[in-house]
């Protein structure tokens, strides 16, 4: 008998550390790379939000929350801006605005309004805010995650956590033999207004003339051209010289996932088709020819 209780005892201890994870990792990572620059932050900084449900004490979570964002600053102002309003049958409607500035010597500084309400009429509304319930500011430290605990629960914590992230990097590369192709492409700016709608395009050097303005574009630097955004799966994306930014979104790929493309062009704002909604396009695989046409398209 006494056997058969040793036997059970150490199957018994052998089964306890068995049921808890366990994990034993060593690494080694060396890299003679530069420190990150602030320009590298604004380009790479990725800021994420989740909503918690805790018990009074803080101590217990009762549930995570299905609303969750993420934000990327402006890579020119390190600037991320937002109005962030949710509504649930699990907590008081929260209604924070904040806004986080990557500084021009790398701190992070964030300031976060807690209002009692906030609404909009639609998208394009101005946001209207109540009134104001908390507010802090604050420089992140050691990039730590940063807890906002609502002020309008009284039997339970809800905890809003903001957590800063670095991503992978994936600055333009140089792509000159690429063809600028894509289908059924719709070409926009930032206001939502529509330049050009259902074009198609292949060519090294591509160029199209809408009643906003005609684009030269080609992922190859050719003569009066300079560096005016980035290409990326479906998506391309231009900051012009007059302030605005453009986008063309195209049905296939411009390039294949994970690339990601310098576009060079040349923007000429008074070279406009005769109608709104017409649009003339022209392409080439040839520098000169491609020139000429730009002259005279």
């Amino acid at each position: 008998m006494k056997k058969f209780f040793v036997s059970v005892s150490c199957l018994a201890s052998m089964w306890a550390v068995s049921a808890h994870a366990s994990s034993d990792s060593f690494g080694r990572h060396d890299s003679d790379g530069p420190n990150l620059s602030t320009s590298d932050l604004r380009k790479r900084f990725e800021l994420q939000g989740e909503v918690y449900i805790l018990d009074a004490s803080g101590e217990h979570i009762l549930k995570k929350s299905e609303e969750e964002r993420k934000w990327r600053p402006s890579e020119k102002t390190g600037i991320i801006e937002s109005n962030w309003s949710v509504e649930s049958n699990q907590f008081h409607p929260l209604a924070l605005y904040h806004h986080w500035e990557i500084e021009n010597d790398g701190r992070i500084k964030a300031m976060i309004e807690q209002y009692d309400r906030m609404e909009a009429k639609d998208r394009n509304s101005p946001v209207k805010k109540g009134k104001l319930l908390k507010r802090e500011e604050f420089f992140l430290k050691d990039f730590q995650p940063y807890m906002w605990t609502s002020v309008v629960e009284k039997d339970q914590k809800v905890i809003v956590r903001f957590t800063p992230r670095i991503l992978e990097d994936k600055s333009p590369q140089a792509i000159s033999d690429f063809p600028i192709a894509g289908s059924d492409i719709v070409v926009s700016d930032k206001t939502g207004s529509v330049w050009a709608r259902g074009v198609d395009m292949n060519g090294k050097y591509v160029g199209v003339i809408t009643h906003h303005g005609a684009l030269f574009l080609s992922y190859s630097k050719f003569q009066g051209a300079k560096e005016l955004g980035i290409a990326k799966n479906n998506e391309i994306e231009l900051d012009l010289d007059d302030g605005s930014e453009v986008y063309l979104q195209s049905q296939s790929a411009f390039l294949p996932k994970p690339i990601r493309g310098k576009v060079f062009g040349v923007f000429k704002k008074n070279l406009k088709s005769e109608r709104l909604t017409s649009v003339h396009m022209i392409d080439s695989n040839k520098e000169d020819r491609f020139l000429e046409r730009m002259k005279n398209p």
